[in-house]
């Protein structure tokens, strides 16, 4: 499954950074790797998407929004991000 940025997602990044993401379309983790990093980080199971780190950074990347791809890896890629419901638009 897949979802659409369709808004700013919150976080704490620039409004510049996290704007970069809107119009883009993210492969979803599966249910196994969100159940494994709530796992690892202790947490409950996300109400977000999440995606891939790697896969969201190369989608920034593949759309031409260099800075933004080089940002979101610094100083190295997050194994997962998470996206608000609100923000996003389901996709087969």
């Amino acid at each position: 499954m897949f979802v659409r940025i369709i808004d700013i997602p919150p976080g704490c990044a620039t409004e510049d950074m996290r704007r970069a993401w809107v119009g883009l379309t993210l492969k979803l983790a599966t249910d196994e790797e969100v159940a494994e990093q709530a796992r690892l980080r202790r947490t409950d199971i996300p109400e977000d998407y999440v995606v891939r780190g790697r896969d969201a950074v190369d989608a920034l990347f593949d759309a031409g929004k260099l800075e933004a791809a080089a940002y979101w890896c610094r100083p190295v890629c997050p194994s997962y991000l998470e996206f608000a419901r609100e923000v996003c638009e389901e996709i087969g």
